[in-house]
């Protein structure tokens, strides 16, 4: 008798919220319907990646560009002696490329504000491939970098660190982070946190850098 009348009593609870909620306005009923659906987003993990990411596209503003300000980073000859792996097994290092603008960005996939600038930075990458000098790093396995840029329809170059020594100029507690050198040594930018690097500030920045060349 008790569980009939317990399972009636659920019944009335649940008819009369269906009523109130048929009563409510079409506004209401929609926000009550997204305000499910994004706690059921929420609750599968690889959709909370993905809300993670689009967030973060939605908020990323141009980095600052620190150009002809004065107080920008000089390299030392130590923090060109970073060790690096490209996914081809071959190693390289910075002192390769110096007297080149260089673009280093630290990352990994399971970094939702690292997945939600790469849209950005293969396009800035396809129109400066051929003038900049890109190093995408990463510390992960060479594996899951590679399915994640064919997953994601990227040909970023990406780079593994051959040590565990990052130099000092470029440690961050956190990723992404974003280093952009001038040809003389120059951090110009240096950003933590996603940016939106496929901006007219960034273009006029690394254009400026090139005409020096």
């Amino acid at each position: 008798m008790n569980k009939h009348n317990s399972r009636g009593a659920k019944e009335n609870r649940i008819n009369k919220y269906l009523k109130d909620w048929i009563k409510k306005s079409l506004v209401s009923k929609i926000l009550d319907i997204i305000t499910l659906l994004l706690i059921i987003l929420i609750l599968i993990p690889s959709s909370r990646m993905y809300l993670k990411t689009q967030f973060t596209r939605l908020t990323m503003r141009p980095p600052s560009v620190t150009s002809g300000s004065g107080n920008n980073v000089l390299l030392q000859p130590a923090d060109y002696r970073l060790s690096l792996i490209d996914n081809k097994g071959k190693k390289v290092t910075l002192e390769n490329f110096k007297g080149q603008v260089i673009f280093l960005n630290f990352w990994a996939t399971w970094c939702p504000p690292c997945v939600a600038e790469m849209p950005d930075l293969q396009d800035l990458y396809d129109q400066y491939k051929n003038k900049v000098e890109f190093f995408f790093i990463s510390n992960e396995e060479s594996s899951v970098t590679k399915q994640f840029m064919l997953k994601h329809n990227l040909n970023l170059p990406v780079y593994h660190l051959s040590g565990n020594r990052v130099p000092e100029a470029f440690h961050s507690n956190t990723i992404p982070a974003t280093f952009v050198i001038s040809q003389d040594g120059q951090i110009i930018i240096s950003r933590k946190g996603a940016a939106r690097w496929n901006s007219e500030s960034v273009k006029n920045m690394l254009d400026a850098l090139l005409t020096n060349q």
